[in-house]
């Protein structure tokens, strides 16, 4: 530690956000220019990114084995004093951050402007911008000093941050959403998966995914002390996950090449437990251990199982089936399952599950899908069909969206019902709802001043500068429409 503390020093990087820049510079292969004009070196390996948690760490396990060391020099005639630490120094490290002017530099929108010269692709464009303008011996273009070297700090002081993408003028079309599975179009099929699989010789799940866990420097030794081939690019490291979205999915057993275990039927169980006199789940634990029986029954008999309770034989009933329990809680209109297990920690009804994944096996059986959302908010569609329909407008927002500022306008004459329906998808959530009173060219201005269309998706996305502006204009404009049940 005391190496990297030299480093830093030597290298006179003063503050965190100047070490940031530096582990960024570096990351990025970018040669970085302390505020003195010198290079500094590449991060030595000796040296961690996050120091400042490091030596936190250092000082506290230093302090502690010096308080260890101390008590145990205690004599009789000793009076109770604290124990002193030696050598022990709070180092700071790094000098308090200087105070931002925002008067020192452009506006957003002017630093904005100003760098669209300069046609930056990238974040590791920028760094190199900004460390030309620290290089005495450079002669390329760099940026002026009444541009902020951390845009992203300064701006967010009034409020104007938005991303660094909007920040380098990126154009609509290039801004992307979050794509999950890259190679998905590289990987192999199911079956040729299944052959590679196969010589791998595991047992089990958790065997892949040690396997897959295992640093790709490290040799990984399956159960037969054998060294396993290294996991190609083209087999997904989820592999269940992917392989069920295209419906080739089998078992792990299937993909893996091992015998199932025959499980015990869970009734003969019951029957062992009810023989032994067992009441608990720490005394199954015990005696399912010492007789080489499963422990955990919830997780290997998912199919019929309902709960302990009814296992051990404590309580004798059974839950409403899907469709009754769906109708009862549709006149609870619970939102989410928090609170759902509020109301069954308080209530404790007999015939209800505490955990609803418990239909989850009837809806597999039947064909149907099964969402906790969709399950619990069954009620509200109807609830507000009966309400009047007024014209309004509603903004909902992306939770699976790489830019945090796309968001989706909708105008709908049965807004109270379609924004029920959102509350109910997974990827969005509702920001506000307006009464539009049939003014929809005071929409598009208020729309205008804030977005812009994004042109990569639907015709309702646009991108904003600013949430809280936006919603505020919204509010000032148009009359806000609260529902209580469903808006918190």
């Amino acid at each position: 530690m005391k190496e990297a503390i030299e480093f830093i020093r030597k290298n006179k990087i003063h503050t965190l956000l100047e070490w940031k820049l530096y582990v960024s510079c570096h990351y990025n292969n970018v040669i970085y220019y302390n505020l003195d004009g010198v290079p500094c070196p590449a991060l030595p390996s000796y040296v961690p990114p996050n120091i400042k948690t490091h030596l936190a760490n250092y000082l506290k396990l230093k302090k502690k084995s010096i308080k260890t060391r101390n008590t145990t020099k205690t004599t009789k005639n000793s009076k109770s004093k604290k124990p002193r630490i030696k050598n022990v120094t709070v180092l700071n490290l790094f000098r308090p951050e200087p105070d931002i002017q925002l008067n020192d530099y452009l506006s957003y929108n002017e630093s904005r402007e100003y760098i669209k010269q300069y046609n930056i692709k990238c974040y590791q464009d920028w760094l190199q911008l900004v460390m030309n303008a620290r290089n005495p011996n450079n002669a390329s273009s760099f940026k002026p000093s009444n541009i902020p070297d951390n845009p992203n700090v300064v701006y967010l002081m009034d409020d104007s941050w938005c991303h660094w993408g909007h920040f380098f003028n990126i154009k609509e079309r290039e801004v992307k959403l979050k794509t999950y599975h890259v190679h998905k179009d590289k990987y192999l099929s199911y079956e040729d998966a299944k052959i590679f699989a196969h010589t791998l010789k595991m047992k089990g799940y958790y065997d892949w995914k040690l396997y897959t866990d295992c640093p790709k420097a490290r040799d990984y030794y399956n159960q037969f002390g054998e060294v396993c081939a290294k996991k190609p690019i083209t087999i997904p490291v989820k592999v269940k996950t992917h392989y069920m979205q295209t419906g080739e999915w089998v078992s792990w057993p299937d993909f893996l090449g091992y015998e199932e275990k025959v499980k015990i039927p869970l009734e003969t169980l019951q029957q062992l437990a009810f023989e032994n006199n067992i009441t608990t789940i720490a005394a199954w634990v015990v005696f399912a251990r010492k007789n080489k029986y499963p422990m955990y029954l919830k997780n290997i008999y998912y199919d019929v199982w309902q709960s302990w309770k009814i296992f051990f034989g404590t309580v004798r009933y059974s839950y409403l089936d899907y469709y009754e329990a769906k109708k009862f809680l549709s006149t609870k209109s619970f939102l989410t399952i928090q609170q759902y297990t509020k109301w069954w920690d308080k209530e404790m009804p007999e015939f209800l599950p505490r955990d609803l994944a418990f239909y989850r096996t009837f809806c597999k059986d039947n064909d149907i899908t099964f969402s906790s959302k969709d399950f619990l908010s069954s009620g509200i569609v109807e609830k507000f069909n009966n309400m009047e329909d007024i014209s309004v407008v509603y903004i909902s927002c992306y939770n699976d969206e790489y830019v945090n500022n796309l968001i989706s306008v909708s105008v709908d004459k049965q807004g109270l019902v379609n924004a029920a329906l959102i509350m109910k998808k997974k990827n969005q959530r509702l920001l506000g709802m307006f009464n539009l009173k049939e003014d929809t060219e005071l929409l598009k201005t208020v729309i205008k001043q804030h977005c812009v269309r994004y042109s990569g998706g639907e015709n309702n996305q646009y991108l904003v500068t600013n949430y809280h502006n936006f919603l505020n204009d919204m509010k000032n404009t148009f009359d806000e429409v609260i529902m209580p049940s469903l808006i918190t």
